[in-house]
Order: structure tokens, then C-alpha cells, then sequence
């Protein structure tokens, strides 16, 4: 993923859209944030942004494709009333 695509996710996530990470048909992973990781070592460190999921596990962006994630709606809201 190029650095513009991944500000483009970061930005689609902070903004509060429902962003899946659907790597294959098996996996669906709702994105929670998109930040650096740093950790006590700075040797283990990621190079760049990462999708954040709920239980703590991460994806660093340079290593997937935008077209892994999904942005997801709601079933309720596009039914008509």
C-alpha cells in the first residue's frame, strides 16, 4: 500500500466509518484505528501505520493492499420502510 493510501484509510477510519480488513474470504476484522506501533524495543518497532483491531492485533499497511479493506453498512439502513 502507498503512504497516500494508507493516510486515505487512516483518514476514512478517524472520520468513523466501519472499515473491514478482508484479507481473504474467510477473515473479517473490523479496523478499530490506524497509528504507529512502538513498543519498548525499538528494534520491534513498524516502519509505518498500522490497522488497530479490538483485540489488540495489528496489520501493518506496508505489507497489505487497500482493496483488502471493506467499508461496511448497515443491513437496517438500506431497507426500505
Amino acid at each position: 500500500m502507498s503512504e497516500e493510501q494508507e493516510l486515505l484509510l487512516k483518514k476514512i477510519v478517524e472520520e468513523g466509518a466501519n472499515v473491514l480488513w478482508q484479507p481473504d474470504d474467510e477473515t473479517a476484522r473490523k479496523v478499530v484505528s490506524v497509528t504507529t506501533r512502538k513498543f519498548k524495543d525499538p528494534e520491534e518497532d513498524e516502519p509505518g501505520l498500522c490497522a488497530n483491531f479490538l483485540n489488540g492485533e495489528y496489520v501493518a499497511l506496508y505489507n497489505v493492499e487497500l482493496e483488502e479493506f471493506i467499508i461496511a453498512g448497515s443491513i437496517g439502513s438500506s431497507i426500505d420502510n
